[in-house]
């Protein structure tokens, strides 16, 4: 057998003018089919199943021709190799045809149109491509009304309607003919294109021209931090004559200045040199990334300066010639010592109050933002998170810097057996920076803002500053209902405004606090527990969970330092044993909804309102 990708011209010769049908394997070889076997390919399943395999092959090989960087100097050469793509892909396409009420068959078949429309408007028309027209007002309003579709079978999208940012995607995405066919007649395509634009506000030219360069930075959960920033950059271009996709990095010069860098990522094998002359390929900054849900990393994203050297738990960047971090100075009290870390998010006046619900700021005004992010509309404790958004004003450039902050388990429970031993158990926590959660726009997400003088900012800054610190020293907790994310926000805003007692008191009032029997969390065996336990009688209910917690450990803790003295933390020995309450995230969103806190709901990185 011979290899597709070594020699495409064969291929594509055999393909076109052989006789003899050709069949290929998942390595992606071909060979033309001998022939005694040509008869079993007039039985239906074995030619459904050759064509397949042609199709996904066809697919593989037009992904790989993304890596191949597009000149646009006129070479004819290169315009003859396109054109036995676009020959391979439609004879394959027509070949499938007689299929076409085969779901599988109809899939594939769609995949492949849109890799050889990607593969089109990326080398342009001068290239034997095609160059994107003019906005079409049809394709536009039937996007639209699919736009519209979409976000209803979306549980967390509480209002279908489209701001003009959201249109403004779908009149650039109507430039592509070709491409906005293919979304009005496969629903897979759709959805996909739909939450990399939509949801992630992603620019629409990438995921039209580099579907499987997508499809790679989806996979390493780079979607939601690209989309985040993506009014920030310009990530296709063209340099030397060539097109590039291309990502921000915090680069090291060789003067020992750091630089934002726009890079291109179609080879993964290119080298980056990050703060500290940290080299990483573009492979590994990737496999980096897809392993955020199980470890930080040493790399995070910024809208000020792009894909850096920074640990989100450590607080500072990887020093390689000593392989240690170079942690920010945390010990200097009343200090600004949030100015040593990146900058998350630079804001104007006006998108600060958009984006949270104010009406106006004065100068000099911080904004301290009890921050929460939910997966479902129920209150599932597993899939929320409660977290801060610190706003900063920036006096030296105008408008506001940005910085989340988020409490976690410094090692968070990977399976169903550690998640079973975590929900009563208390273990060391570290305090983030920057919160993954802003990067989560497939999470709904409520802002509970408190506009605050500059003094009183500082003062909050001055106890998030002593709460890094003791985490770091291992002095700082994390209860799956006490003392967790949601506790920190509201602790601590409560130590700053005072608790709110009354609803006429203008004070830090009940973000997250609500009976543990009113949560609904999915997660076993937590949810059959409460399930039980709300079955019983209303004087036995609260007999019941203690003696539930006290059964799966809620015993354990661990020692820490607080206030000069030696004490053992646990569930058993907090507030939770007496109360039966939890800190939830997610209450956050139930209290906006009804009114009882300020606040706005939002859905996606356009940040639209779904009720405030």
């Amino acid at each position: 057998m011979m290899n597709i990708a070594s020699d495409f011209s064969a291929f594509h010769d055999a393909l076109i003018n052989s006789p003899a049908k050709i069949s290929t394997d998942n390595q992606g070889c071909w060979k033309e089919v001998p022939f005694l076997k040509r008869q079993l390919y007039s039985l239906e399943c074995f030619e459904k199943r050759r064509l397949s395999s042609l199709a996904a092959n066809m697919v593989k090989e037009f992904d790989r021709m993304e890596k191949v960087p597009v000149k646009f100097n006129g070479i004819s050469e290169q315009s003859e190799q396109f054109k036995k793509y676009f020959e391979a892909a439609s004879y394959i396409k027509n070949q499938m045809k007689i299929f076409s009420s085969s779901k599988k068959i109809f899939a594939q078949c769609q995949l492949l149109k849109q890799r050889a429309a990607a593969l089109k408007y990326r080398i342009e028309q001068i290239n034997g491509g095609l160059d994107k027209g003019e906005v079409s007002s049809e394709a536009t309003d039937e996007l639209k009304q699919l736009a519209v579709e979409w976000k209803g079978s979306c549980l967390l999208y509480q209002d279908e309607s489209l701001s003009k940012s959201e249109v403004d995607k779908l009149r650039e995405a109507s430039r592509y003919p070709k491409f906005a066919k293919l979304l009005k007649v496969d629903p897979e395509i759709r959805n996909q294109f739909f939450r990399w634009a939509i949801r992630d506000n992603n620019p629409v030219d990438t995921f039209v021209e580099f579907p499987s360069t997508c499809c790679r930075l989806k996979s390493a959960l780079l979607s939601g931090r690209i989309g985040r920033f993506a009014n920030n950059f310009r990530f296709l271009a063209k340099k030397n004559g060539e097109k590039e996709f291309r990502l921000p990095f915090q680069v090291e010069l060789e003067d020992g200045r750091l630089k934002t860098k726009q890079i291109s990522i179609l080879s993964e094998n290119r080298l980056v040199k990050l703060r500290g002359g940290y080299q990483l390929t573009i492979r590994e900054i990737f496999n980096t990334f897809k392993r955020k849900n199980l470890s930080p990393g040493q790399l995070e994203c910024f809208g000020s300066c792009g894909i850096s050297n920074w640990h989100a738990h450590e607080l500072g960047w990887l020093n390689p010639k000593t392989d240690t971090c170079e942690r920010i100075d945390l010990d200097q009290e009343n200090s600004e010592w949030w100015k040593q870390m990146p900058v998350f998010e630079h804001l104007s006046d006006g998108e600060v109050c958009r984006r949270f619900g104010i009406d106006s700021l004065q100068p000099g005004q911080w904004v301290a933002v009890a921050k929460s992010t939910r997966e479902s509309l129920s209150l599932d404790i597993d899939r929320s998170h409660g977290y801060f958004e610190i706003v900063v004003p920036n006096k030296d450039e105008g408008g506001y810097d940005l910085y989340p902050l988020g409490k976690f388990a410094r090692e968070f429970p990977k399976n169903i057996i550690e998640k079973f031993l975590f929900v009563t158990n208390t273990v060391e926590s570290r305090i983030e920076y920057p919160d993954e959660n802003p990067f989560y726009s497939h999470r709904q997400h409520a802002s509970a803002p408190f506009v605050l003088s500059e003094a009183d900012g500082i003062a909050l800054m001055e106890m998030i500053r002593k709460d890094l610190k003791a985490a770091r020293e291992g002095n700082v907790v994390f209860q799956f209902a006490w003392e967790n994310c949601a506790w920190w926000p509201q602790e601590r805003l409560e130590n700053l405004l005072g608790k709110k007692e009354k609803e006429a008191e203008a004070k830090a009032p009940n973000l997250f606090v609500s009976p543990l029997l009113e949560s609904r969390p999915e997660v076993q065996p937590l949810k059959g527990i409460l399930k039980i336990c709300r079955a019983l009688p209303e004087k036995l209910q609260m007999i019941a969970v203690k003696i539930s917690a006290f059964i799966l450990g809620s015993w354990r803790g661990v020692w820490v330092v607080e206030e000069g003295k030696r004490v053992f933390k646990s569930m058993k020995n907090s507030r939770f044993k007496k109360e039966c309450k939890m800190y939830h995230p997610a209450l956050l969103h139930e209290r906006i909804q009804n009114g009882s806190v300020n606040g706005v709901v939002t859905m996606g990185h356009h940040f639209l309102p779904q009720y405030s």
